[in-house]
């Protein structure tokens, strides 16, 4: 193996623990508040920019990929983070 898919693979791992922590995973149904819910997508945020570049080699595309696929998981992430910040019930 080399150094650089190791890295990212150990950056990924912890990422993943940081993630498990902040969306208190205990085996029960935790009722997650906003910060941790802004923790875990910020979180994922950074996985899926951490996999495009190093393993699915976008670092080495055309800045016109690079901007599509960096700004697709920013809007995705804001969006879902959008829909659990909305208080729904408040709009029926």
């Amino acid at each position: 193996m080399t150094a650089a898919p190791t890295r990212t693979w150990l950056i990924l791992v912890a990422l993943t623990l940081t993630a498990m922590w902040a969306g208190g995973v205990t085996g029960s149904a935790p009722t997650l508040g906003i910060v941790s819910i802004a923790i875990v997508i910020a979180v994922s945020g950074f996985k899926v920019v951490a996999i495009l570049r190093h393993f699915l080699e976008l670092k080495r595309a055309s800045s016109g990929w690079q901007t599509l696929f960096y700004i697709y998981p920013i809007v995705l992430g804001g969006l879902i983070f959008a829909a659990y910040a909305v208080d729904w019930r408040s709009l029926a």
